[in-house]
């Protein structure tokens, strides 16, 4: 592709139309950064991707895929799926609801892998520890210098979200020998008082992910986690491996611009919708 204009229709500018684009500018490579290099790859764009991060993905969040009937836009590798999920049982404040197999069918990833591969099959040139400076549409490159990045995506987390947030926090554990306690299930329980949730998920063979996230501080909810965890009698023994925690932007889209880029991803509130909302 060297040398070669590609025309795309662009709202980046003050000047709408199309304009010729030979590279975009991508800040932040989760879900979105990656999506957004992929779609720019299709187009023949090369796509220029600043992550902050030393690798993506390393929210504690966002590791489930649902199986899709006409399929994803990307490519997943097959060696970034740790576990089948085949079902979810559903409580709310300690009640069981209901059981259904077959109901919210996904994988369960390993999402550093994954994104890291959807942007290395993009072809895009990737900068770790890349750190956006805020209101000066530059890129602190790591061992000096910057980039200058405009008219590009802006998929730089929930940080650049203005609507409203939750925090989850969770304990990595694993079940060793032990049975797991969910299998190939999703494992949810709503808490009205708290307007959250608690929840067990599988992570990797002989791991499982224990958390609870809502409208309370860190502090509170790592207290309730403790109390969930010590009221399960298939979850008390577990060894503990880590402690999570993220906050998860839930009031709606918050659509615009950071510094000439368009958001995407969380950053523009892309989470917890339906498609119909969307």
């Amino acid at each position: 592709m060297a040398g070669r204009t590609t025309w795309v229709y662009t709202g980046f500018s003050r000047r709408r139309g199309l304009v010729a684009v030979r590279s975009i500018s991508i800040v932040g490579l989760g879900p979105a950064g990656a999506g957004a290099a992929a779609a720019a790859s299709k187009l023949g764009v090369k796509p220029v991707v600043y992550e902050a991060m030393e690798k993506p993905g390393l929210k504690p969040c966002g590791r489930g895929l649902p199986v899709v009937d006409d399929g994803l836009p990307v490519r997943i590798p097959r060696d970034s799926i740790l576990r089948r999920i085949r079902g979810a049982r559903m409580y709310v404040d300690g009640e069981f609801l209901f059981e259904m197999r077959e109901f919210l069918e996904g994988y369960i990833v390993d999402k550093t892998v994954m994104l890291e591969a959807i942007a290395v099959e993009s072809d895009a040139e990737i900068y770790y520890r890349a750190k956006y400076k805020p209101g000066s549409s530059r890129v602190k490159l790591p061992g000096g210098g910057e980039a200058r990045v405009e008219k590009g995506v802006f998929a730089g987390g929930h940080p650049y979200y203005g609507g409203l947030k939750i925090t989850a926090v969770q304990w990595i554990m694993e079940t060793g020998s032990r049975s797991d306690p969910v299998g190939d299930m999703l494992e949810i329980h709503f808490d009205t008082s708290l307007l959250g949730y608690a929840y067990v998920f599988p992570k990797e063979e002989g791991f499982i992910e224990v958390g609870i996230g809502g409208f309370a501080t860190a502090g509170e909810l790592r207290s309730r986690l403790e109390r969930f965890i010590s009221s399960r009698s298939d979850l008390r023994g577990l060894k503990r491996v880590k402690l999570e925690g993220a906050r998860i932007a839930i009031g709606g889209l918050d659509l615009g611009l950071v510094d000439g880029m368009v958001k995407a991803g969380e950053a523009a509130g892309f989470v917890l919708h339906s498609r119909e909302k969307v």
